[in-house]
C-alpha cells in the first residue's frame, strides 16, 4: 500500500468529501501528493513538525476546498 492510500484511510467523512470534490473539479491538475494536508500528514508520519504558517498561494489553495464543501455537498447528495 502506498502513502497516498494510507493518507486517504486517515480522512474523516468531511475530509473525504473535500478530496472527492477537489479531485473531480480539478481533474488531472489535482495532485494529492502536493496538497497541504498530505504534506502535513507525511511530515507527521516522518516525525517532523508540520509548518504552522502558509507561505504561498499554492499551499493555501487546498485549505480553501473544505470551506466550500458544505455549500456543494448537499447539491451532490440530492442528485441521487
Amino acid at each position: 500500500m502506498d502513502k497516498t492510500e494510507l493518507f486517504l484511510q486517515t480522512l474523516d467523512e468531511k475530509e473525504m468529501k473535500a478530496y472527492i470534490i477537489a479531485s473531480s473539479f480539478l481533474g488531472t491538475s489535482f495532485q494529492l501528493e502536493k496538497s497541504d494536508a498530505f504534506l502535513q500528514w507525511l511530515k507527521k508520519q516522518n516525525g517532523q513538525k508540520p509548518p504552522s504558517v502558509v507561505t504561498s498561494r499554492e499551499t493555501a489553495l487546498p485549505s480553501i476546498v473544505p470551506s466550500i464543501v458544505p455549500s456543494i455537498v448537499p447539491s451532490i447528495n440530492n442528485t441521487t
